[in-house]
């Protein structure tokens, strides 16, 4: 414990005056942003053709396949 550090990605570690400084973000805004960035940019690949291919068939999916693969 005394020489392991965590850093979060979406907490913001700095002092109070620095985060204002900085337009002192909201958490809720730092999250969204970054499951947006995630979302966008991740598909997964653990899921056959053939099941993705029956999902889209049973359900309501407006995003195709391809738009969800890196590009």
């Amino acid at each position: 414990m005394q020489s392991d550090f965590v850093y979060p990605q979406i907490a913001d570690r700095r002092s109070l005056e620095e985060w204002e400084a900085a337009g002192a973000r909201e958490i809720r805004e730092v999250a969204i942003e970054r499951t947006r960035e995630i979302l966008g940019h991740y598909y997964p690949r653990h899921i056959p053709e053939a099941v993705d291919a029956t999902l889209r068939e049973r359900f309501d999916i407006h995003l195709a396949s391809e738009d969800m693969r890196a590009k």
